[in-house]
């Protein structure tokens, strides 16, 4: 194994954030701060296996709940990681969540690595690590970067991370505590197994209104889930959404489909489906969700299905309502072929997918645990 200053393996406390949110009478927040306790480079050494890690100055976020272009506007938590040697290295960036985390301000934890892509903490892939890497106060790891880094190659890194502007008065009071470790090591020593997801929908989020066909429908650009706007099933009528999908279904495969909804109301439609279409019937069309029930919150569902037999070909998403007493709003939309990226025979459950599988847009590659 590979030590740190022969007291950590390859576990390096980078940075602490404490937020306490304080109510006043003028409902003031408090701030978020990342307080930096490495300065300087650190070098890892085994033989012909070196990484060089220097850290920089620590980040001062506002901690109350702010929209993402303020967030992507923080100042960044930056570091380095340098492979000195010839040979390749992997590494893992892993956010390490402290028992002292109240856990309801954790969905409104975010982060980025750059200016424009956004994640979800509570999205992040979980990682089990050896327990002679982390004390007893550690309750979740979360695998929040990863690559290689190829002989003599070096890395710079840019964390931001702030509240989300949803959470509103709900995180008074809460505290949210954890430590940034950085994991190398020559070889995929903790069975750091990734692979790749395709959502096969050109945009499940609607950042591309351009791929999206309404009927009925409208974007609406002021309630939403993901991106900038989602995709509003008013009451009454038929109002539907469709979406050209590139590949068709293959018999024997095994789908992932989610989606998430919001209603006014009980929604009680006629009729309403979140699938892949192509007319009514026996391999026709595959059903991943319904577009009903009483949600005042963004509500995810989700199904997997397993393709026996395939009727025509021009298969496409379409989500709709009929004659709903009340609007449904749709984002979030995702279909993910399992058998291509796991395997026939090795595709996850749904409980897995849903607990480790982020809404994404295109293909996203994510962290499968070795045990």
């Amino acid at each position: 194994m590979i030590k740190l200053n022969n007291k950590k393996y390859i576990a390096l406390l980078i940075c602490s954030i404490i937020v306490v949110i304080v109510a006043t009478l003028s409902v003031t927040f408090a701030y978020l701060s990342f307080n930096s306790t490495q300065e300087g480079t650190n070098e890892i050494n085994t033989g012909c296996f070196n990484i060089a890690f220097q850290d920089g100055a620590s980040i001062n976020s506002i901690g109350y709940p702010m929209n993402d272009d303020l967030g992507l506007s923080s100042t960044p938590y930056t570091f380095n990681l340098t492979n000195t040697c010839n040979t390749n290295a992997y590494f893992a960036v892993i956010l390490n969540i402290k028992n002292t985390t109240n856990s309801n301000i954790l969905p409104y934890i975010y982060y980025s690595f750059d200016d424009t892509n956004v994640f979800m903490l509570s999205d992040a892939s979980k990682m089990t690590l050896p327990s002679n890497l982390i004390d007893s106060s550690v309750i979740d790891s979360y695998v929040i970067n990863f690559g290689t880094l190829s002989g003599l190659q070096n890395k710079s890194f840019n964390l931001k991370m702030w509240i989300g502007n949803e959470a509103g008065y709900s995180i008074m009071n809460n505290k949210f505590v954890a430590e940034v470790m950085i994991y190398s090591m020559p070889n995929d020593e903790l069975n750091f197994n990734t692979v790749t997801l395709k959502n096969l929908l050109p945009d499940g989020s609607f950042e591309d209104k351009s791929k999206s066909s309404l009927s009925g429908a409208t974007f609406d650009y002021n309630e939403y889930l993901y991106g900038n706007a989602s995709v509003k099933l008013a009451a009454g009528g038929t109002r539907m959404i469709n979406q050209t999908i590139a590949t068709s279904p293959i018999v024997g495969h095994v789908y992932y489909g989610r989606h998430s909804i919001k209603t006014n109301g009980n929604a009680t439609p006629a009729d309403c489906r979140f699938e892949w279409f192509n007319g009514d019937g026996l391999g026709k069309n595959f059903v991943f969700g319904l577009n009903n029930g009483n949600h005042s919150t963004w509500y995810t569902q989700s199904a997997v299905l397993t393709v026996t037999a395939v009727s025509g070909t021009g298969h496409m998403l379409r989500s709709f309502t009929v004659n709903s007493n009340v609007d449904v709003w749709t984002d979030g939309l995702m279909i993910i072929d399992l058998t291509e990226a796991f395997g026939s025979g090795n595709e996850p459950s749904k409980e897995w997918c849903d607990a480790n599988i982020p809404y994404f847009s295109g293909s996203k590659s994510i962290v499968i645990n070795g045990d």
